[in-house]
């Protein structure tokens, strides 16, 4: 069959069409393919399908295979659609001809991406990655709570990015682990001026910058790596302004981090009723085997070089 493969948050990919922002591997064992429709005509699969959002953008239909997952993203007249099967092997894509496809390659890798991998009981964490002086250590939080930001800063300071927007967790061993993401982190104008000096240098992230929430990518290392790397900590991100100056760690227990990590899921809102309970019983685990903070910032990003200094202050402070 003719496409290109490729490897991205633990999937083993094979796409009919060349996905933007990937680069193509050689031949390899597929986990996930994903075909297209033609520009304009829709998947018609007729399944049992029943509105899981509100916005009525999104779709559940029980089949005798499992659980069928549709996704729409639309302004105006112009959409873009994915069926995702129960098993998280296929994904079917329609859009209409105006919608780039650099633009439905931008939903794939993060949100649909996501999908498919919690239709394969994979949970994934609304979280940035990064790996410094050999740990691995992420921050969680909702959208804009300064994730990327911060990743940035540890860039700054010798890391390499492990993944941007989503953890992919697993277990090895019984040591939690994520999966490699793509090198490039998604920077705010403010956050890119502060670090980068310039914002417009940076890569759009969509191709109708004025339809999306505007944010550019950077381009930065990342950690080489086979195989998952193991989680050493998650640091949960407080809105700005919880202290005056000197940004801070404060200890958080297991108690407390499961329920928020439950909160801050990816795509939580679309994943199936019966697997709560197996994201909770995986989230417990990871509360019990790493480290788990609350990092305090002062507003502003005048901060950023102590806000490193006391994370890796609480990384020794732990070893």
């Amino acid at each position: 069959m003719t496409g290109e493969y490729y490897r991205h948050l633990g999937l083993s990919v094979w796409s009919d069409r060349p996905l933007a922002r990937l680069t193509p591997l050689p031949d390899r064992p597929v986990d996930l393919s994903i075909a297209t429709t033609e520009p304009g005509s829709a998947d018609n699969r007729q399944l049992p399908w029943i509105s899981v959002r509100r916005s009525g953008s999104a779709w559940r239909a029980a089949t005798d295979e499992g659980s069928w997952l549709r996704i729409r993203y639309a302004e105006d007249a112009s959409w873009a659609e994915f069926v995702i099967d129960p098993h998280g092997h296929t994904v079917t894509v329609s859009h209409t001809d105006d919608v780039p496809w650099e633009a439905v390659c931008e939903l794939l890798l993060g949100p649909i991406f996501s999908s498919v991998l919690a239709q394969r009981d994979v949970t994934c964490v609304h979280a940035a990655v990064i790996k410094i002086d050999e740990r691995v250590i992420g921050f969680v939080g909702a959208k804009g709570a300064g994730k990327s930001t911060t990743s940035m800063a540890f860039v700054h300071h010798g890391a390499a990015l492990v993944s941007d927007d989503v953890a992919v967790l697993g277990e090895v061993d019984g040591r939690t682990t994520v999966s490699l993401g793509t090198p490039r982190l998604r920077m705010r104008r403010d956050s890119a001026e502060a670090l980068r000096g310039s914002f417009e240098a940076l890569t759009p992230m969509w191709a109708n910058s004025t339809s999306r929430y505007a944010k550019r990518y950077l381009e930065v290392t990342t950690a080489p790596a086979d195989a998952p790397l193991v989680l050493d900590a998650f640091y949960f991100l407080a809105p700005r302004g919880q202290v005056d100056q000197n940004p801070a760690i404060r200890p958080v227990p297991p108690i407390e981090a499961v329920p928020r990590l439950m909160v801050n899921r990816h795509m939580v809102d679309l994943i199936e009723r019966r697997s709560h309970q197996r994201d909770f019983a995986v989230l417990a685990r990871v509360a019990a085997s790493i480290r788990l903070g609350e990092l305090l910032r002062p507003n502003g990003l005048h901060a950023m070089e102590q806000t490193v200094d006391a994370v890796a202050a609480d990384l020794v402070a732990v070893a």
